[in-house]
């Protein structure tokens, strides 16, 4: 099977600078293009708004908000 990743964004939230430069270095091997990186979940929901990305790659233990807390407030914005 050969996936086509060139036309799609991606943004890694990885609060460690090593694995964020792994997933990207990954990611470019299997042919991505647009790939946005964030640091911490509140950072990662700003990428979010700016970049739109068609796949999310999200840690979920991480300084100033969470995973599990950024999923939470990107499937319902209105009630953080």
């Amino acid at each position: 099977m050969n996936l086509d990743l060139s036309s799609l964004t991606f943004l890694v939230v990885e609060d460690s600078a090593y694995m964020r430069t792994i997933l990207r270095t990954m990611l470019q091997g299997f042919g991505a293009r647009r790939i946005v990186e964030a640091e911490d979940g509140a950072s990662g929901l700003e990428a979010m708004d700016r970049a739109n990305p068609d796949i999310l790659i999200l840690d979920w233990v991480m300084p100033i908000l969470d995973g599990a807390d950024m999923v939470r407030m990107i499937r319902n914005p209105q009630n953080p």
